[in-house]
């Protein structure tokens, strides 16, 4: 009788696709464990919209603008409810192959769940501690990180400048592009991998920024790599 919400366990068929596909993988495997440590002290922090359900009289229909899933379940927390995963409860889906597409999707993906924070944010500030904690870490912080990251790198390279070791800031770019040039444009691993990562991270920063904006997506189609794989198969 406590528990409004129940979310199902997503796994992805293609993993090994592409860059993009692999570091898309990899990130949700880390979702999904972040709700099962978040279940064991109560609530995990929103469903996944691939397969969820909720109590009838705790439905609380979204703006057209706002995404759905998060939205919905998300209220459902706030109403006092349980929101919980059963891991035996699996939805199947292909992960995005290309990097362009997956780009495009962060922002969009980002740009709407910041809308739903920006909404609802009196409400959950409201809850109990734990679950603010929850929240804040699990959320807020991903969608702000590669502000934090930014930030971070800045002042660390100040610190060598004023510290009188510029050369080492020099072979310390110069490491980071050629990095990237073997991620990006020669794809080898394990540097294309952390180029999605970075580039997940600096698209979900733009998602926010376009929110904070008053952008709005409002519409949603499948990614086209997705739709031709789904046709030709």
């Amino acid at each position: 009788s406590q528990v409004g919400c129940v979310t199902g366990n997503l796994i992805y068929t293609n993993p090994g696709g592409s860059a993009a596909a692999q570091s898309g993988s990899l990130y949700w495997r880390f979702e999904e464990g972040l709700k099962r440590l978040e279940q064991r002290t109560g609530s995990v922090m929103g469903a996944d919209g691939s397969l969820f359900c909720v109590r009838r009289s705790l439905h609380r229909a979204p703006p057209d603008h706002i995404i759905d899933d998060m939205y919905v379940s998300l209220m459902v927390l706030c109403q006092g409810f349980l929101v919980l995963q059963a891991t035996d409860a699996r939805g199947y889906e292909e992960s995005v192959t290309s990097s362009r597409e997956e780009f495009r999707r962060k922002i969009r993906i980002a740009c709407q769940a910041f809308n739903v924070h920006r909404l609802i944010w009196p409400e959950l500030r409201r809850l109990g501690g734990l679950d603010v904690y929850k929240y804040v870490s699990h959320k807020l912080i991903r969608w702000l990180g590669i502000y934090f990251l930014a930030g971070s790198g800045l002042a660390f390279i100040a610190a060598l400048l004023l510290a009188g070791h510029a050369i080492l800031v020099v072979l310390g770019l110069l490491a980071l592009g050629a990095g990237f040039a073997l991620g990006q444009v020669w794809g080898l691993k394990p540097f294309s991998q952390l180029v999605e990562i970075l580039k997940a991270f600096v698209g979900t920063g733009i998602g926010v920024w376009r929110s904070l904006r008053g952008e709005r997506f409002q519409t949603w189609s499948p990614a086209a790599s997705i739709r031709q794989k789904a046709v030709t198969g």
